[in-house]
């Protein structure tokens, strides 16, 4: 078990946003939080289903078309990485002083763990599998275009597969981290968000079928972001002290500030 000099946390209860919001919020955390400051857990949803693409990632292959018929929304997030379709989810982000002697690597490990450890009380058996480095990205523009075709160190999987995916930034002052755990399989729609041929998305279909799956999958019965998100704030609470703080009206403020930065057109 990773172990954080971590003594309490404040978490934000899960809500639906629009994903410029999720994105925006996120960023402001990040910018906001003072070096002495309590971390931050926040669980959100994206309402309407929205497509997120890495800070640096081009927008070429995205058919803006499909993307405005099928009613979603597309946003740019701060971290990097490639495009993946927010819907049956429970997303989280967690932001912490860089100071408070937080690494990088260790909060990556610790945030798996809590989150794995917390499926497994929902009875999904879930495993923490530490690729290699040279294991981490899949060779090819396309098999890395949809983030959960991509697989990165301590990744939570089930039978080889792809449970959870998440990203981070490091700010100056702050350590931003933000994941997506797949509820459901709508997120394979993405799929058909993509300027590619017929015979290739048939192909990146099947690919994604093998890498990832999502929860429902796993244990029979429907779970809803807010038992997840709650089964991991309980996890969490064994540990360390847990405050649990709605958004304020200063917050959703401060988001609004960033909206042009994650905006795409």
């Amino acid at each position: 078990m990773t172990s954080l000099p971590l003594t309490s946390l404040r978490v934000i209860p899960f809500s639906r946003e629009k994903g410029l919001f999720n994105m925006a919020l996120d960023h402001y955390f990040a910018q906001s939080l003072l070096t002495d400051a309590t971390p931050v857990l926040r669980f959100y949803g994206w309402e309407p289903f929205c497509l997120s693409l890495g800070r640096h990632q081009k927008a070429d292959e995205v058919n803006r078309d499909a993307l405005r018929a099928a009613g979603y929304d597309w946003v740019r997030r701060p971290t990097g990485g490639s495009a993946i379709l927010h819907a049956d989810e429970c997303t989280y982000s967690i932001i912490l002083p860089r100071k408070a002697g937080y690494d990088h690597h260790m909060i990556y490990n610790w945030v798996h763990e809590q989150i794995a450890g917390a499926l497994r009380t929902l009875n999904i058996p879930v495993t923490l599998a530490q690729t290699s480095l040279t294991d981490n990205y899949l060779k090819g523009q396309k098999d890395a275009f949809a983030c959960f075709n991509r697989k990165a160190r301590s990744e939570i999987q089930y039978n080889g597969k792809k449970v959870v995916g998440s990203a981070q930034k490091l700010y100056r002052e702050t350590l931003l981290q933000h994941g997506s755990i797949m509820l459901g399989t709508t997120h394979e729609k993405i799929i058909d968000l993509l300027m590619w041929t017929e015979e290739e998305k048939e192909r990146q279909r099947l690919f994604l079928k093998k890498n990832a799956t999502a929860l429902d999958a796993l244990n029979g019965s429907d779970l809803t972001a807010e038992t997840v998100s709650q089964t991991i704030t309980n996890h969490i609470g064994q540990t360390i002290q847990v405050d649990t703080k709605t958004l304020t009206s200063q917050e959703r403020d401060g988001a609004y500030g960033y909206y042009a930065l994650f905006t795409l057109t």
